[in-house]
Formats: C-alpha cells, sequence, structure tokens
C-alpha cells in the first residue's frame, strides 16, 4: 500500500472517529419522518433501520418475564407475552402509527431496561387508527415443494384504548431440510457411502387477540394466544458404495399451547406502578421410529408444561437527575414428562425417564439511574431464592440463592461518542428438557436426564465503545470477559451423555459493528451493516482431563448486510452475506463438528402504492449447507484415533418466497 493510500485510508477514519450527532446523550430520538424516504412498510423495518441498533427478542425459553424480554418496548413497556416473537408484535404495526422511536443507551430514559445496555422505545400516535392488513405468501423449494403462508390481522387504536385480533396459517420446510452424502469411515475398512436426505415440514396455526384501555391515571392490557403445530420429518440413507448404511428415520411431533397475558400500568402518587401476569400451558408429544436393515428403535416422549408468573415494578424520580426503580418477580413452572425407549422390541430403561419438575422462584430487585451531563450510572441489583423439585423415577429437591449486583457506566464525552462499562453477576436458567431423557435416533444418540444439574453462574465485564458519524453510520466495539463458576456441558451419567456441572472456565469475545450510509460515497440510498464477532474460552475436559473450549460454541461469526433504496422511496434490494463457522460438542464417546458453510440471501421489495407491497427474498442463493462429523471412539473419547469418522455432508435448499402485503 503506498505512503498516499495510507494517508487517505487514515484520514477517512479519522473523519468517522470525529464526525457525530450535534449533541452527546443517552437518548437518542429518531421522528418518523426520520424513516420516510425509505417508505417503510411495518415497524419492523423501523428498528431494523435504526442506526447501529442490533434487534435481541428475547429468549423465550427463560422462565420468567425479566430474563425473557427483548430490547423494544412500545410505548414503554414490554408485550406480555411469550410464544408472540418481538418480531411478529413489530410487523404487526405499521410505519403510520409511529410517531417516534426512542434510542435509549446506558438507562437514562427512564423505561424497564432488564439489563439491556441499549433498548429501543417505540412511541404511538394517539389519534384513531384503523388496521385491515392482509399477507398471502408462497414459498418454493428448489426441489419443487410449495410452502405457504396467511396472516390476517385486524387492529383499531383510538389513544390508549386499543383492539386486536389477528390469524396466522404456515406451512414451511423446517431448516435442517436437505440433500447430500453420508461418507463412514471405519478404521482399518473402506468408506462406507449413502445418499442422505432430510425432510422436515412444519405447520403451523395461530389465533391471537389483545385489548387495552384506559383507567384512571393509568391503563390495563389483556392478551391472549392459542397456537398448535405440527412436524412431520425423515432422514433416510441409502447406502450407494462399500455397504453404505440404509436407514430411516422418522418423526412425528404435535405441540399445543395457551397463553393468557396482562398488565396494569397506574401513577400513585409520583410513581409509576406496573404490574404484569402471565400464564402459559403447552403439551407436546413425539415420536422417534429408526430402522436400520433389521434392527428397530423407537423413542417416545410425552409431556406437559407451564408457567405463571407474577410481576410488580414501580419507578419515581426522587430528583430530577435521578431514577429509582424497584420491585419483585415470583413464577411457578412445572414440567410433567414421560419416555420410552425400545431396541428391537425390548423397552431399555433410561434415567430420568418419568420424571416431573416443579420450581417455585421469587426474586427482588432495586435500580438507581443517576443521569449527568455527560456520565451516567445505572447501578442495581437482584436477590433470588427458587426451589427446584423433581419426583417420579427420582426424588430430590434443590434450594438456590443468589445475590446479583449490576453496575452500567455510561460515558459520552463528546458528540457522538460513548462509553459504557457493564460490570454484572449473571446466573443462568436450568432448561427443565435436561432433567429428562431424550434421544437422537438417526444419529445414534442417547441422552440421560440429570436431576443434580444447577445453573451456570458467572462474573462478567464489558467495555463497549460506540461512535456516531454521518447521521446514520454507527461503529461500535464492545469486549467481554466471563469466569463461569460451573460450565454446564457433556458428562456421563449411567453410560449415557447428559448435561451436568464440568467446572471453572473462562470465556473472552471481541465483538465489531460497523453502519456505513454510502451516499456520500457516491451511493445514493445504499448503506452497508457489518457485525463480526470472536470467542474464546477455555475448560478443563471431564473425559480427557485436557483443556478445550465450551460446546457449541462458535469461535468466529460475521454477517454483512447491502441495502439500497430507490430515490423515491419506491422500492429496495439488498443481500446478506453470513460466513462459515464452526462449532465442537464435546461428548464422552463422540467428538462432534458442525460446520456451517456461508450462505447468500437475496431480496427485491416493490412498494407498489402506499397499500401494497411485494416482496421477493431467494434464501441460501449459494445452496451452502452444512457438514456434521462425529469421530466416535470405542470408549472414551481421547486424543487419539477415533474407531470411526462418520461424516455427514449437506445442501440445503434453496427457496424463493414472495409475500403480498394489502392494508385496507
Amino acid at each position: 500500500m503506498s505512503h498516499n493510500q495510507t494517508l487517505t485510508g487514515l484520514t477517512l477514519i479519522a473523519g468517522l472517529l470525529i464526525a457525530g450527532p450535534a449533541a452527546a446523550q443517552d437518548m437518542l430520538v429518531y421522528d418518523n419522518a426520520f424513516f420516510q424516504a425509505q417508505r417503510p412498510v411495518t415497524a419492523l423495518e423501523m428498528v431494523q433501520r435504526l442506526p447501529g441498533f442490533v434487534l435481541d427478542e428475547g429468549a423465550e425459553d427463560q422462565r420468567g418475564l425479566a430474563a425473557a424480554g427483548g430490547n423494544v418496548l412500545i410505548n414503554g413497556a414490554r408485550p406480555v407475552t411469550k410464544t408472540d416473537t418481538l418480531a411478529s408484535v413489530l410487523r404487526r404495526l405499521r410505519p403510520e402509527v409511529v410517531e417516534r422511536i426512542e434510542l435509549i443507551r446506558g438507562g437514562g430514559g427512564g423505561v424497564e431496561m432488564q439489563g439491556h445496555s441499549v433498548v429501543a422505545n417505540i412511541v404511538l400516535r394517539a389519534e384513531a387508527q384503523t388496521d385491515r392488513v392482509a399477507e398471502v405468501a408462497g414459498r418454493l423449494y428448489n426441489d419443487g415443494e410449495v410452502g405457504t403462508e396467511i396472516n390476517l390481522q385486524w387492529t383499531r387504536r383510538l389513544g390508549a384504548s386499543e383492539t386486536e385480533a389477528s390469524a396466522y396459517l404456515n406451512r414451511q420446510r423446517g431448516p435442517e431440510s436437505g440433500k447430500g452424502e453420508r461418507i463412514v469411515r471405519p478404521t482399518g475398512g473402506p468408506a462406507q457411502v449413502s445418499d442422505l436426505e432430510q425432510q422436515n415440514m412444519i405447520d403451523t396455526g395461530t389465533l391471537r387477540a389483545s385489548i387495552q384501555r384506559p383507567i384512571t391515571d393509568g391503563k390495563f392490557r389483556l392478551n391472549g394466544v392459542l397456537n398448535a403445530e405440527n412436524r412431520d420429518g425423515k432422514t433416510q440413507t441409502t447406502g450407494t458404495t462399500n455397504g453404505g448404511l440404509d436407514q430411516l428415520t422418522k418423526t412425528d411431533e404435535t405441540e399445543r399451547e395457551l397463553e393468557l397475558g396482562g398488565r396494569l400500568d397506574r401513577r400513585f402518587g409520583g410513581a409509576e406502578v406496573a404490574v404484569s401476569a402471565l400464564q402459559t400451558l403447552n403439551r407436546q408429544k413425539e415420536t422417534e421410529d429408526t430402522r436400520r436393515g433389521t434392527g428397530t428403535e423407537l423413542f417416545g416422549n410425552k409431556s406437559t408444561a407451564g408457567e405463571s408468573i407474577l410481576r410488580a415494578v414501580a419507578r419515581f424520580k426522587p430528583a430530577s437527575a435521578w431514577l429509582v426503580e424497584t420491585g419483585g418477580e415470583t413464577a411457578y413452572n412445572f414440567l410433567d414428562s414421560r419416555t420410552s425407549y425400545r431396541r428391537n422390541g425390548v423397552n431399555i430403561a433410561l434415567p430420568s425417564a418419568a420424571v416431573k419438575v416443579e420450581e417455585v422462584r421469587g426474586e427482588a430487585f432495586a435500580t438507581a439511574t443517576w443521569t449527568g451531563s455527560k456520565l451516567s450510572a445505572d447501578l442495581g441489583g437482584r436477590v433470588e431464592v427458587s426451589r427446584i423439585s423433581q419426583s417420579g423415577d427420582r426424588d430430590t429437591a434443590q434450594s438456590f440463592f443468589y445475590i446479583k449486583p449490576r453496575a452500567l457506566v455510561t460515558w459520552s464525552p463528546a458528540a457522538g461518542r460513548q462509553f459504557r462499562l457493564r460490570l454484572e453477576r449473571e446466573v443462568g436458567q436450568l432448561d427443565f428438557a435436561d432433567f429428562v431423557s431424550s434421544a437422537q435416533l438417526d444419529l445414534g444418540q442417547i441422552n440421560a436426564g440429570n436431576p443434580n444439574l444447577e445453573p451456570e453462574r458467572s462474573w462478567t465485564a464489558e467495555l463497549a465503545y460506540e461512535q456516531r458519524f454521518w447521521t446514520r453510520g454507527v461503529f461500535t466495539l464492545t469486549a467481554l470477559a466471563s469466569r463461569v463458576d460451573n460450565v454446564n456441558d457433556q458428562l456421563s451419567i449411567g453410560g449415557f451423555n447428559a448435561l451436568g456441572d464440568i467446572g471453572v472456565g473462562d470465556k473472552q469475545s471481541l465483538e465489531a459493528g460497523l453502519t456505513v450510509p454510502l451516499d456520500r460515497l457516491g451511493l445514493a440510498g445504499g448503506r452497508i451493516e457489518s457485525a463480526f464477532a470472536w470467542t474464546v474460552s477455555q475448560v478443563t475436559d471431564p473425559t480427557t482431563g485436557l483443556e478445550r473450549r465450551f460446546s457449541a460454541q462458535a469461535g468466529r461469526t460475521c454477517n454483512v448486510k447491502f441495502t439500497r433504496d430507490a430515490p423515491d422511496g419506491g422500492s429496495s434490494w439488498g443481500g446478506e452475506y453470513r460466513c462459515a463457522e464452526t462449532q465442537y460438542e464435546f461428548r464422552t464417546d463422540q467428538l462432534v463438528m458442525i460446520h456451517k458453510k456461508d450462505q447468500v440471501n437475496l431480496f427485491y421489495e416493490w412498494k407498489a402504492n402506499p397499500r401494497m407491497t411485494i416482496r421477493a427474498d431467494l434464501y441460501n442463493a449459494l445452496a451452502g449447507g452444512e457438514l456434521r462429523r462425529r469421530e466416535i471412539f470405542a470408549g472414551l473419547r481421547n486424543p487419539g484415533p477415533a474407531a470411526t469418522v462418520d461424516d455427514r455432508n449437506k445442501t440445503a435448499y434453496r427457496t424463493l418466497l414472495v409475500q403480498v402485503r394489502r392494508v385496507f
């Protein structure tokens, strides 16, 4: 690189770092006009166009409302739901009803952050709006299979009053579907080659309804969701060379779910009080049937699960620079599961095959936020008390008590520039499914339940730097380090693999994000968004005694998006590139590598008029897929060569999705 090129590059970087918004602040406000040049179709598109903001939908599988909350609020409140994704909620909001979006960084915006460092708050208009929206979509897979999607919605808003009803039907292939090749290489023997085909169809039907009404000094909201889902799948290998394996595995899963939620917001004197309640009930049934030659295996599971949550939060300002938030949450959760396993017609006993797991949990918290001209601090803590009991094949009970302090300090030394430092004691949640035996018969894997599981606990330090430039440009760099007291990973119980505590570990990560508007570089309406992450971890393997990384953790991830909006906002086009990533699973008798190949998605959206939009997406344009390699050992996994190497190289289907959206 020449001296002039180097100087030009340094000049550009310096320009990015010193250019920024007009004033440094913990809240950035984007009014509706900010988005209108691109004519977004839904509030989801508006959120996705927030400079430097990454949507986090929360964790549906996390128990409690605090742990499951995402980083987007609507009029200062989170939807009281788990079955309805945050993206779905935002997709049902039209841009015309949005007055502005507040981007709150560091906790100075007077809303529930719930552990997030950055939150977007969507403020809706007060005037009357009636929306009738119909979406119809078709999916065409490159093998000729067709999927359909229908979404109907009716919404009426007037100030704090809102009534909504929607119906959703969808039929699509599961993401694991594809075709490829399976090669088994036994030590000292020839490679056994088979054709591989994996199919999975998912049928979903959902009904939703909600009502919100004002009351004296506040409002209340009630919502309900009824969901049904069926999944039919098969994995088939057909031998082609050297006695390749003929195997057929069929799966059949059904799930029914009911959810009822509500929230009451009121002012009492100088305090804002919010009380939320949620009740879910879920029933699932699964069968998995495998045939290899004359051998058969059959695994079955039936389960009923439920969650009852009550949460209360109070916020008040004792002084202009201070905001105090306090409250608590209590929850009851249960999972009642029965599993069975037959091999060649003979019942095989599994650890924790008939189990009922129950949890009673309570949490109290308090947070004080101080906001100055350039410095703000969010200081608080949580106290959690819980008891998890198990009955059935084995009766056990464990009680837990955790204190979880948290400090977030935000410093904005100059316009557009911000540093955030977070120190926190984090406690993970136990997945009730890990208490129960499970199976992946097409892989020949049986997993035992572990009644003695304890949640992961860690001390985490995070430092983030954010620089805004050119109005819509953002650069972020985040470094994180965690000391994990008890890593949950694979160990042996009763001769089967199970999840359990394998000791103390460390994790470090570095994430970089860059959003660059291309108008100043000669491409009007263009935008590049990129995100890169590098993660390393260390823990002592309980099987080999050697140091290794955590299971199911990719060392590197990256994502690059390009979008180009037409000058009149009547159309948009672009694409997304996800680079390949590799992760490992360290089972006691196997080393499993999962390598996901590069993936490219493309889209074109035509806004025919203010009420009709047609969009086409081509997913997996490069026909990427994954390689799953299992190194299978004769006994316990060790540093030496495996007895058998089993490769499954699969190409996922290309999918063309065409959507028509009409507002009536």
